[in-house]
């Protein structure tokens, strides 16, 4: 093609052109307009809507749209800009917490929110809890799941989560912590923190990794002697990596799961038969006091793990810490939001506005073990004390709220052998829950 500017404008006009092409043409697949920065402008809806688009799946994308390839590098910057452009900068972000916190305080009046920095003025740590999960803790089970999650973002870091167990079994998030790393000084200063800000009458009971320095934080600030189980999804990972047996995971789990000893040591025979030194690595990797519920101290209501960030996008721990912090707002609000239109919706009898009694998971137990409870035997030994014959026999006793089979002192609701007591004394087993 040749071509002149046409004098006195800025046009030009095309004095010949060749449409047919015998050179090789284009003898490469890049292109210099493929910048980060016009790839930034180029994917940033995409990155909004899939905040968890790899560097990988960009070029793959890039390759198949415009028949360009680019490199892994040059995608990875790309991501870095659009997500900059999306939810701002990393360093900015560490900047604008002190008037984060500030917001919250003010916008959520209860609440505790803060940040320390070190002497020479950089972001050391910061605490917070809203005051709807301080006020909610006081109505959910006593008991705290411990975890930490490292953060992917420009500067790393941990993210430190507690989180309670509400009265329809779901996760209750209380406090967030966000520290330069993960060691014994900061989680003792998170469980400090921590205690400050809750109160419930009764004893809490911790579910963790039990890493080295958190299991000494507990004991120093909550106490010796605090009920402290380990995280059964941790050390079922950890089992299942060094047998590599589904056979094996499930009977640990079962074992975790047992209401009493004598069904957890059926289980533990089992596993030795079907592999000795199964039974071996996992008595040496764990005292059973701390992740079986039959031989547990404490009370954890049938709870096993620890891990909200489980519940929390992957992506999420990827961005600048504020839209991180932010992120997880909208998440309990959304959450929040959710449960109080589920307890709205459980009416029984529309003309009455009469609502159930117990949450729906627990409404859900009481009805199955009522269900079972009609089918046993029943033999009264005294007004509160009776002997129920299902598959072996069980003693009930209603003034102490216990079973043989250990179910109902676990979980905190009545079992099949004590609904059937309940029942036979045509009571309520909604009271006994």
């Amino acid at each position: 093609l040749h071509a002149s500017i046409i004098e006195g404008g800025p046009q030009c006009a095309i004095k010949k052109l060749n449409g047919i092409h015998c050179c090789a043409g284009i003898v490469r697949t890049g292109n210099k307009e493929a910048c980060t920065r016009g790839l930034a402008k180029h994917t940033i809806d995409r990155f909004r809507d899939q905040p968890s688009l790899k560097p990988k799946d960009l070029i793959r994308d890039i390759h198949r749209e415009k028949g360009v390839t680019i490199s892994y590098g040059l995608a990875w910057r790309a991501k870095e800009a659009a997500h900059s452009a999306i939810h701002g900068d990393h360093t900015e972000a560490y900047k604008k917490l002190e008037g984060y916190c500030e917001e919250i305080l003010k916008t959520n009046p209860g609440s505790i929110a803060f940040v320390q920095r070190t002497s020479e003025g950089r972001f050391s740590r910061c605490f917070i809890a809203f005051n709807a999960s301080l006020k909610g803790f006081s109505y959910c089970r006593p008991v705290v799941g411990l975890d930490g999650t490292h953060l992917k973002g420009r500067y790393l870091g941990t993210l430190l989560s507690a989180t309670a167990i509400d009265g329809n079994d779901g996760l209750f998030p209380l406090a967030f912590a966000v520290v330069a790393a993960e060691n014994d000084d900061n989680w003792v200063w998170y469980l400090q923190c921590l205690k400050d800000c809750l109160h419930h009458s009764e004893r809490v009971t911790f579910i963790s990794e039990r890493q080295k320095g958190l299991v000494e934080g507990v004991e120093s600030v909550f106490g010796s002697g605090t009920p402290h189980a380990y995280c059964m999804w941790r050390l079922s990972e950890n089992f299942r990596q060094a047998f590599k047996s589904t056979q094996l995971a499930h009977l640990l789990w079962n074992a975790a799961h047992a209401n009493n000893v004598e069904d957890y040591d059926d289980i533990m025979k089992e596993m030795h038969a079907a592999n000795p030194q199964a039974t071996t690595w996992i008595l040496a990797a764990a005292n059973p006091i701390y992740w079986a519920n039959s031989k547990f101290i404490g009370q954890r209501y049938g709870h096993m793990t620890c891990n909200i960030a489980e519940s929390l996008n992957s992506s999420l721990r990827e961005l600048p810490v504020l839209a991180m912090l932010e992120m997880i707002r909208h998440k309990l609000m959304a959450w929040f939001s959710e449960r109080r239109e589920e307890a709205h919706s459980l009416v029984i009898d529309a003309r009455e506005q009469a609502y159930l009694r117990l949450t729906s998971r627990i409404e859900e137990d009481v009805r199955k073990a009522c269900e079972l409870g009609r089918s046993y035997r029943i033999i009264a030994k005294s007004d509160l004390e009776f002997e129920v014959l299902s598959t072996k026999p069980h003693v009930v006793h209603l003034g102490s709220k216990t079973c043989s089979c250990c179910r109902w002192q676990q979980a905190g609701v009545p079992c099949s052998h004590a609904a059937c007591a309940i029942l036979c004394r045509n009571e309520s087993v909604h009271s006994y829950v």
